[in-house]
């Protein structure tokens, strides 16, 4: 899976790149063996959903740093390495927000155009 994520990198393919965490996810979920790994992982898995619209890493080499994470998570998470997949998981994030930050807030500040509504058409009686 790990080569398969770094070909997407290359390709800039965002819907195999997400395709790709939730199976590292729900890998992670199995591994772990953990009720609340499970939940935690789904919850994050909402949370990515909602994200990725503002990620498109137009920075490869970032991409390319977020999948070489996950692999050491994934590593970590089998062999059992608590102290190491706890700071690879704090570094995926603070990578994501480095990305996900400003781009919420450039939306933010972006005013969106008024919705005109459209006058009600009376019902035709007949």
């Amino acid at each position: 899976m790990y080569q398969r994520a770094l070909d997407a990198v290359s390709r800039n393919s965002l819907p195999e790149r997400i395709d790709i965490a939730f199976q590292t996810g729900r890998r992670l979920s199995r591994w772990s063996a953990s009720n609340l790994a499970h939940d935690m992982l789904n919850r994050v898995g909402s949370l990515a959903l909602w994200q990725h619209r503002f990620l498109d890493f137009d920075v490869p080499a970032a991409a390319q740093r977020q999948v070489e994470l996950h692999r050491t998570l994934i590593d970590a998470v089998m062999s059992r390495n608590g102290v190491l997949a706890e700071t690879t998981a704090r570094e995926i994030v603070a990578l994501t927000r480095s990305f996900l930050v400003p781009r919420v807030r450039i939306q933010n500040a972006t005013p969106t155009p008024a919705r005109t509504r459209k006058p009600r058409q009376k019902p035709m009686r007949g």
